[in-house]
């Protein structure tokens, strides 16, 4: 192995340009400009090649190209990195990073992501006769978000995985995203033909550090053309259109996130099959022309004021209880599911589940931004009240309908077997995720990146 200091940009790209296999490029603090960056040396599995910041988050690049990082080799891991776009025109700052081709193995975690149009961008690479996808990647603890609306005519998604199977995208906080010309714009994408895709633990809120323009159109979280995908305990807020989406989904889970100042869910196009269980949204989980989708014990149209009872700052993700007793209507509603072991900050879900994707009768936990591992024992805050407030009432607009959830005949698209498999999740659990976390966190100095500042409450984006 071969480690590399650097501390200028010309020894930067001399540095990446010598990498092999279990090699470290080493960032001193500072500020970078790089034009575009080939990635093409392969690591391996057990021997990656890393580039990571000397401190998280004081390595400050800016990239001025239409492509930034182009990762075309196989395992290589980024950590700690800031990667800023430096364009005059958002249609020239395409894409922070992208992956493509046999970049297996692909790794970003602990780094800051601002003003581009697709910040993580991940492509096959066309072959005669075929393509070529990136496998088994992972994007995981950063912050990705722009500070206005881009002015391009081509796709806004902070996180695109158009391609490729077995990614993971998790705790990431994505937020304030938009297109000027007022098309949708995406926080996290799953798409082109991958499967097996897991999003887990995200907080995007759409709408945070400004005000988007009259007639645009956030999306939380959306598969499209993608098999076996599994959204998992995310956090998604204020968003003018879909908290998460689904079209041409086969064999799609979405189990136990909470949606709260959004339109719900749209399960569209027949192949969609799969289930919807376990979350808490405002709106409703609306499956139209979509094959067999089961949606049961989810608790919907949860309207702004009472997300506003329940939660302390539910529009800055800030999902404390807001009194003792105020999350009473998810307590203990949820049903059991063995491919569901922790909840969003990471704390081993006890039975009986509750709704959405916190396990409320664990107590408080910190949620801004989404913790990568779970609070010391998995035990509730001192002083809060949320373990023992099984039997207190909810505010008054905390149920809709009068039970506190819903089963598959009162939902749309309900009643039909899904005829899908709930296999329990990859891994050997909570404890391996720690033990795995607590070496990230050693690696890169720091859990996660700074959340944006509080946002006034009110009723809506």
């Amino acid at each position: 192995m071969v480690q590399y200091d650097v501390s200028s940009a010309q020894e930067l790209t001399a540095a990446i340009a010598k990498a092999q296999a279990g090699d470290v490029v080493v960032i001193a603090a500072g500020q970078y400009t790089l034009p575009e960056v080939d990635f093409t040396a392969s690591g391996t599995a057990a021997q990656p090649i890393v580039v990571r910041a000397a401190q998280a988050l004081t390595a400050q690049i800016t990239l001025a190209s239409t492509e930034g990082l182009r990762v075309t080799g196989a395992y290589w891991t980024f950590e700690g990195l800031v990667l800023l776009g430096g364009c005059g025109l958002d249609s020239d700052c395409e894409r922070a990073v992208h992956v493509v081709g046999g970049a297996d193995g692909f790794t970003l975690r602990g780094s800051r992501l601002v003003d581009f149009n697709r910040q993580i961008d991940v492509e096959a690479l066309a072959l005669d006769g075929g393509a070529l996808a990136p496998r088994a990647g992972l994007i995981e603890g950063n912050e990705v978000h722009d500070t206005h609306a881009r002015a391009t005519p081509t796709q806004v998604a902070k996180i695109s995985v158009g391609a490729g199977d077995g990614w993971t995208v998790r705790a990431n906080l994505v937020h304030d995203f938009q297109r000027v010309d007022g098309a949708a714009a995406y926080g996290i994408v799953l798409s082109g033909g991958g499967q097996n895709g897991v999003v887990e633990r995200n907080l995007v809120l759409c709408t945070h550090d400004w005000v988007p323009s009259k007639g645009s159109t956030s999306v939380g979280v959306s598969l499209v053309d993608h098999s076996g995908g599994v959204l998992r305990n995310d956090v998604v807020v204020a968003c003018s259109g879909d908290g998460m989406a689904v079209t041409r989904g086969p064999g799609t889970h979405l189990w136990f996130d909470t949606l709260i100042d959004t339109t719900g869910v749209d399960l569209t196009e027949p192949t969609t099959s799969g289930e919807a269980r376990g979350n808490v949204l405002g709106g409703t989980i609306r499956a139209v022309d979509a094959g067999a989708v089961t949606v049961a014990d989810n608790l919907d149209q949860v309207s702004p004021n009472a997300f506003l009872l329940m939660y302390q700052a539910p529009l800055d993700g800030n999902l404390r209880s807001a009194s003792p007793g105020s999350v009473g209507a998810v307590l203990g509603k949820g049903p059991t599911l063995a491919a569901v072991t922790d909840d969003y900050c990471a704390r081993p879900r006890a039975v009986p589940y509750d709704l959405g994707a916190l396990q409320a009768s664990l107590g408080d936990c910190d949620t801004v931004p989404p913790p990568l591992v779970a609070p010391e024992g998995g035990a509730p805050d001192a002083g809060s009240d949320a373990a023992t407030a099984d039997d207190a009432s909810p505010g008054p607009d905390a149920t809709i309908g009068g039970d506190g959830g819903s089963g598959a005949g009162e939902q749309p698209g309900g009643g039909g077997g899904c005829g899908c498999t709930t296999e329990g999740r990859a891994g050997s659990g909570a404890g391996a995720l720690a033990m795995l976390v607590a070496v990230v966190l050693a690696l890169i100095g720091r859990p996660h990146p700074p959340g944006p500042p509080p946002r006034k409450q009110g009723g809506g984006a």
